[in-house]
């Protein structure tokens, strides 16, 4: 009789247990959704600096936005696996860590965007802050205009300008110097209420890609390879290296992904006004020498990262480079621009490159080669039996920034070809970006 005067006893253990993880769980998603910002360590590290301890090969350094991260004690415990920390040793992980990128082409890896507490433990594991400064601006979407090769509307330039009562941050230029290129803006959406919303991404600075830069470059290398010799100079308002009031970003739709260029889009068309967070510039530069040999391969929207450098290029060709910085650039400096594309309407950036390239032939000038590829008309692949052909035999920079399978397809080759050009195990000249 005892065991049944009281049968709905058992309620109160289970209680006692379920009401706090309730409480618990409300807990955990609240402070889940809360945004973290990252430590700023009084310790600054320039980028020769960092090449020093990574190149030694004993610590995994990585790079978080403008951080130094030191994970080397750290990679044992990642939960993704030791081999990530040590894959990335050396190399800019922000894409990653904010989910636009994963490692695990060919098996359909997920992006993973990692949580408040991922932000914890690289809190714990910073070391010192990139020597340029970072700053940040509220702005929105002034215009977008198309820049593809033909009317392919996924491919855009967005203008942005400051929100009402707020000014862009003095670090953001429409001009930056040689030694910036290839740095990154950090976007995320705020809300009415000042709330950061929404997916964290990174976007490469393309400073010549906003259109009134981008018709200067094309009018003036088109005049000049007309005419045979340099009749329109480009506008010197343009390239002022001082605070702006605008600044401009070229992005790739993809409508499927729920992230961040989807949101731009839709604000663009929409016309929403909606307040986005800017922080920059941020990450390493491309490093670019004065002398020797640059190669980069870039895919689709890859290459957007190096249409700056071939900007730079084409007023080093029309003898726009000022008197001081003409001086620093050696007589063997080259850049080469392997660049491919799914068809012609879709690329970005062709007009500006085809107009260099020919004028750089026509003028006998061998600071610059276009090496086009059109992946629609079957081209010849980008293997290691291409590279083993088309490498030099020193090179000073190395960049990669394509698709997940193209980048792993580089590093395979890269290994195997790497007994005869040496330089391929270098963590400063070559670069995954």
């Amino acid at each position: 009789m005892g065991f049944n005067y009281m049968p709905h006893l058992w309620v109160a253990p289970m209680m006692f247990w379920i009401v706090p993880m309730i409480i618990l769980e409300i807990r955990h998603q609240l402070w889940s959704r809360k945004h973290i910002e990252f430590d700023r360590p009084l310790t600054t590290m320039n980028e020769e600096e960092f090449y020093a301890i990574t190149r030694k090969g004993r610590r995994h350094l990585l790079l978080i936005d403008d951080l130094v991260v030191d994970a080397t004690d750290y990679a044992p415990y990642h939960p993704g696996g030791q081999f990530i920390i040590e894959r990335c040793r050396g190399t800019d992980i922000s894409k990653f860590f904010y989910g636009g990128y994963n490692l695990e082409p060919k098996t359909n890896g997920v992006n993973y965007m990692h949580t408040n507490y991922a932000f914890l433990a690289v809190n714990s594991l910073i070391i010192a802050k990139l020597d340029r400064g970072v700053d940040s601006a509220l702005v929105k979407i002034g215009d977008a205009h198309v820049c593809s090769g033909g009317n392919y509307r996924d491919i855009m330039t967005f203008k942005f300008v400051p929100v009402e009562g707020h000014g862009l941050s003095p670090l953001t230029w429409r001009h930056y110097p040689i030694t910036w290129t290839g740095k990154h803006y950090k976007i995320q959406e705020v809300d009415a209420k000042g709330r950061h919303v929404g997916k964290t991404r990174h976007y490469t600075v393309s400073n010549c890609m906003a259109k009134d830069q981008y018709d200067d470059y094309c009018q003036a290398l088109e005049a000049a390879l007309e005419s045979g010799k340099i009749v329109r100079r480009l506008n010197p308002d343009l390239y002022k290296e001082q605070a702006s009031d605008n600044f401009s970003l070229t992005l790739k739709a993809y409508w499927d992904a729920e992230g961040m260029s989807k949101r731009l889009f839709l604000s663009a068309m929409n016309r929403d006004n909606g307040t986005f967070e800017v922080k920059g510039p941020m990450g390493k530069s491309l490093g670019v020498k004065m002398s020797g040999e640059h190669i980069a391969f870039g895919a689709g929207t890859g290459g957007i990262t190096f249409m700056d450098l071939s900007a730079w290029c084409a007023r080093l060709v029309l003898g726009e480079l000022d008197e001081e910085e003409s001086k620093l650039v050696a007589p063997d400096f080259k850049f080469t621009f392997y660049f491919t594309y799914f068809n012609e309407d879709q690329s970005q950036g062709l007009r500006m490159l085809k107009a260099l390239d020919a004028l750089c032939k026509s003028k006998g000038n061998t600071h610059f080669e276009l090496r086009l590829r059109d992946s629609s008309a079957k081209s010849a692949r980008w293997d290691q039996k291409f590279l083993a052909a088309n490498l030099p035999a020193t090179c000073e920079k190395l960049w990669i920034c394509g698709t997940p399978v193209m980048n792993e397809v580089f590093e395979h080759a890269f290994h195997n070809l790497a007994p005869k050009f040496p330089y391929l195990k270098d963590l400063e000249v070559v670069q995954v970006l």
